[in-house]
Formats: C-alpha cells, sequence, structure tokens
C-alpha cells in the first residue's frame, strides 16, 4: 500500500533536484544567464556575491577589499575573514549578469532584506526599502517587496546592493532576488497581493459575523473568543510574508507594523486557545490553557515594552 506514495515522493524528489542541479549559480561575483531559459517564475540570482563589510559603496567608487559569498544568507551565518558577521552593520553586495539575448523587458523581482536596502543596476538607482546608512541614526528600516525594471539595451548588469541593520535581531539578505519577464513577474506579485488582501478581508468578515452572533445572540464565550481570533489573524495574511499590505499603504511606519506582525501572531494563539477551552470545557486540561494564556499574555507584553531588537 505504501509502494505508490513512495514512488510519487522518490519522483518528487529527484525532479526537485535535478530542477535546482540545472539552475545556474554566480561564481566569483558573476552569473552567466545567457544560455539559460526564462520561466514564469524568473530565475534566482543565487550564488558567489562580492561583499564589502561595513562600506556603502555606489557603483562608481574605486575597488576596495572584498570576499565572495553566498548570496542570499543572513549575517550571522556569512564569513567574513573566516569569522562570521555580527547581525547590525552595512554592507555592500555586487555582482556581473549576462543577460540572455531577449526582446522583451527583463525585470527583477526584489524583496525584503534585514532590514533595509538600496539596489543599482549600471549604475542607477532602481529600487529602495527604508534608507541603509552607518548608524542607527541614519538608517531607516522597511519591508516591502518590489518588481523594477531594468536597461533592456545592454547585455550586462551590473548590480551594486546596498543592506543596512541596526533595528532587529537579524541582518541581511535572506530570500532570492529573481529576474525574468515583466509580464510574468507583475502578474505573479499582483496575483499573491490580491489573494492575500481577498483571504483578509474574508476573515475579518468572519469575524465581525461571530461578533454579531455574540453581541445579538446568547453571549457565548466562545463565539467571542474565535471572533477576535479571525480578527485579529487577519492582518497576518496582509501584513506579513508578501507585505501586501505595505504595498497598499507605503508610509506606515515600520516599526508600528513590526509590533503588529507579532501581536497579531501572539494575541490570536492567546483568543484560539481561549476558544478551544470554551468549545471543550471537559476535554481541554486547564493547566494547559493557563500556561499557554500566560505565555502568549507575556510575549504580548514583551513586544509592546522591549525595543525592536
Amino acid at each position: 500500500k505504501l509502494l505508490p506514495g513512495l514512488i510519487l515522493v522518490a519522483f518528487f524528489l529527484l525532479h526537485t533536484a535535478s530542477v535546482w542541479a540545472s539552475a545556474p549559480r554566480a561564481e566569483q561575483g558573476v552569473l552567466d544567464l545567457r544560455n539559460s531559459e526564462l520561466d514564469d517564475k524568473g530565475l534566482q540570482l543565487e550564488g558567489e556575491w562580492k561583499l564589502y563589510w561595513n562600506r556603502l559603496l555606489t557603483p562608481t567608487c574605486p575597488a576596495e577589499y572584498y570576499e565572495y559569498v553566498p548570496f542570499p544568507k543572513l549575517w550571522d551565518h556569512t564569513q567574513w575573514k573566516q569569522q562570521p558577521l555580527p547581525t547590525k552593520g552595512y554592507a555592500t553586495y555586487a555582482i556581473d549578469i549576462l543577460l540572455p539575448a531577449t526582446s522583451e523587458p527583463l525585470p527583477l523581482y526584489v524583496p525584503e532584506v534585514y532590514s533595509s536596502y538600496a539596489l543599482y543596476a549600471n549604475g542607477s538607482l532602481i529600487a529602495k526599502n527604508g534608507e541603509p546608512g552607518i548608524s542607527p541614526e541614519t538608517t531607516t528600516p522597511y519591508w516591502s517587496q518590489q518588481v523594477v525594471p531594468v536597461a533592456s539595451d545592454t547585455d550586462t548588469l551590473r548590480l551594486t546592493l546596498q543592506v543596512a541593520n541596526f533595528h532587529h535581531t537579524k541582518g541581511g539578505p535572506y530570500k532570492h532576488i529573481r529576474i525574468g519577464y515583466l509580464s510574468s513577474l507583475q502578474a505573479a506579485q499582483q496575483a499573491n497581493y490580491a489573494l492575500d488582501i481577498f483571504l483578509t478581508g474574508c476573515l475579518f468578515m468572519g469575524g465581525l459575523f461571530f461578533l454579531g452572533l455574540y453581541l445579538f445572540g446568547h453571549h457565548e464565550k466562545s463565539n467571542l473568543y474565535f471572533s477576535l481570533f479571525c480578527i485579529l489573524y487577519s492582518y497576518r495574511i496582509v501584513g506579513t510574508k508578501q507585505y501586501a499590505l505595505h504595498a497598499l499603504f507605503p508610509h506606515f511606519k515600520w516599526a508600528l507594523t513590526l509590533h503588529f506582525e507579532y501581536l497579531s501572531l501572539f494575541l490570536s494563539i492567546l483568543m484560539f486557545t481561549l476558544y478551544t477551552h470554551k468549545l471543550y470545557p471537559k476535554d481541554i486540561n486547564k493547566y494547559i490553557v493557563r500556561f499557554m494564556a500566560a505565555s502568549c499574555i507575556s510575549f504580548a507584553l514583551a513586544t509592546l515594552l522591549l525595543p525592536t531588537t
């Protein structure tokens, strides 16, 4: 009975391994895509990038000491002079990309980093999240995802990525930058945003429905807790991962959205725990409920009182 399932799993693993093996990777700061075929998801710009630690360099700056490091990878997992990097600081990444011959524009999908960046392509600033700087006072963190066009009349793309972090416990890039066709990348991003907003609306309206049942019904606490869970967790869909809310309201303060992101997680778990306890009072251990509630309240208070780091 298990044989068909094992065959399917083995086929999936082999197929995934073959896809990964065929994906081009940068070697010593150069990524050759001239013989690569672009699909709807685009190609990941991974491999060895040049790293200039404690330097915010523009494309016109003179050459300085650098090392080749894997990209993307968080700073505490990156070696610089045979030592792991700290999570707070600033750096510049650089790579040369040999582009395939195509008449269609090839934009870049640029995800968020911890916790600010500025991206230059062939000397021109094309994307920015917040404001990278050399100190906490000169750095402004922000998280959003962008699809940005690049010059279409060149066969080589030189990327320079400035990254700075002084406000989060993690630092550095951790998601892949992708290159692909403009129509495909934009359609994928808009579809992701639309799905997140649609699911958020459904969950929020569901929460209001159960809140109405509580207010105008028999005042059952299970309905109240479930409605609060739906309302609180709806922020997790639109305010994390794809950060659709940040694209709709780009002027929101980063620290405020970060507090909402963590509070919505801890408080929604609290509400779902209380909901389960009220729904099955004879089957749930009250000490487990108290422990879960105390933990969630403690994490929520810590989020409100402690700095973002």
